[in-house]
């Protein structure tokens, strides 16, 4: 009787986690940049590491901060910004409290910069400002 109760909450267990997945967009699609693309060897003077995605894909920049606060000083009209969020998340990097979590979402083919300020400069060198070369190509057609 007891297996068969076990059974049962597992079972329904499963069942109710499978829906809270089901909806957001496959793993593959989200593309996640933080502050190291903008850190030797990857990026170099304020400028980041360039990248690459697929038109529908979500990108996800994350940033330390506070006392930092970071603001989106220019975006390519490539992106469309989907939000923005603050967690807190006491020394990542040292001497900041939070992270600054901005998503966008690729909406047509093109190049541009997505550029982040930071007031006051901190963690940003030079000038507080961090530069993302980003790309979004046509998606390719899965087979």
């Amino acid at each position: 009787m007891n297996r068969r109760i076990a059974l049962v909450a597992c079972a329904a267990l499963l069942a109710v986690s499978r829906p809270m997945a089901a909806g957001g967009p496959p793993l593959r699609n989200i593309y996640v940049l933080t502050q190291a693309y903008c850190m030797a060897p990857q990026g170099t003077a304020g400028k980041c590491h360039m990248q690459e995605l697929p038109v529908g894909a979500t990108l996800e920049v994350q940033l330390p901060g506070t006392p930092s606060v970071w603001t989106v000083a220019t975006m390519p009209p490539t992106l469309e910004a989907s939000g923005t969020r603050k967690y807190p998340s006491p020394n990542r990097i040292d001497g900041t409290n939070e992270v600054f979590v901005f998503t966008f979402k690729a909406t047509k083919a093109g190049d541009g910069m997505l550029v982040f300020k930071e007031a006051p400069a901190f963690l940003a060198k030079p000038g507080g400002t961090w530069s993302f070369p980003i790309t979004v190509k046509e998606a390719k057609p899965v087979t």
